[in-house]
């Protein structure tokens, strides 16, 4: 069962030893991540010159559960933004659509 889903920060929080790293380890073998999620992980390594083999040696063996991100899922997440804004999570914008 998913209990926690992961974006790149708590990914890289845990991998880094970064603050919250320990929250995340105590949830990861429950948790989820989008597969955009997860690129964005790769790209942090690959910007600080880690190579493919490297990264994937890190990376797959985690026992996250990997979502692919479609265009229903992109559009679930977009509706999220009303209520993640209100938790101080997103930042506001003007929307033409508004």
């Amino acid at each position: 069962m998913i209990e926690a889903v992961l974006d790149a920060s708590a990914l890289l929080a845990l991998l880094l030893a970064e603050r919250g790293g320990d929250e995340v380890g105590s949830v990861l073998a429950s948790s989820a991540m989008t597969t955009v999620n997860l690129s964005e992980v790769v790209g942090h390594f690959a910007r600080n010159g880690a190579a493919a083999t490297d990264i994937r040696n890190v990376l797959h063996p985690l026992p996250i559960e990997r979502v692919p991100f479609d265009e229903d899922l992109a559009f679930a997440a977009g509706m999220l933004l009303p209520a993640t804004r209100k938790a101080g999570i997103a930042r506001a914008s003007h929307s033409p659509l508004a």
